[in-house]
């Protein structure tokens, strides 16, 4: 009886960048979760005027929040596609994760690192043959 090897397959470059950029996403999407539960609890000490003005910044941290995951889901989607114009904005969503320290400083690295040092060939082919296949008249 022999027994079954397993490899590891190590991700590309590709596979890395897109498995990272999720990772501000998921962020938001927790943030949103923890600011809707914040909508049941008693502000203690706050008089009516205060409490409004809480729950209208709570409304913007939600919706903008928000926006920031639907733009990182649909950068990671494209990134998939191997578009170029994701790629370059991958870098710009990097550069402006440096500011979030440390987490943020470590993922916007890794991804600037990604982006910049290029697709490998396999890539490119799939992305030429994924452009011929969607090039129908």
């Amino acid at each position: 009886m022999t027994k079954a090897k397993m490899y590891y397959k190590k991700p590309t470059s590709l596979e890395l960048s897109i498995n990272l950029i999720k990772f501000p996403m998921i962020v938001s999407i927790f943030g949103v979760i923890a600011l809707l539960i914040s909508f049941f609890t008693n502000p203690i000490g706050l008089d009516n005027m205060e409490a409004i003005n809480s729950y209208e910044k709570r409304y913007s941290l939600i919706f903008i929040l928000s926006l920031k995951s639907i733009f990182f889901y649909v950068l990671s989607k494209e990134l998939k596609k191997k578009k170029s114009w994701a790629r370059i904005v991958t870098v710009i969503a990097g550069v402006l994760l440096l500011i979030a320290i440390p987490i943020g400083t470590i993922v916007g690295l890794i991804l600037i690192y990604n982006m910049t040092k290029g697709w490998s060939k396999e890539v490119i082919d799939t992305t030429n043959k994924y452009e011929e296949t969607n090039n129908l008249p």
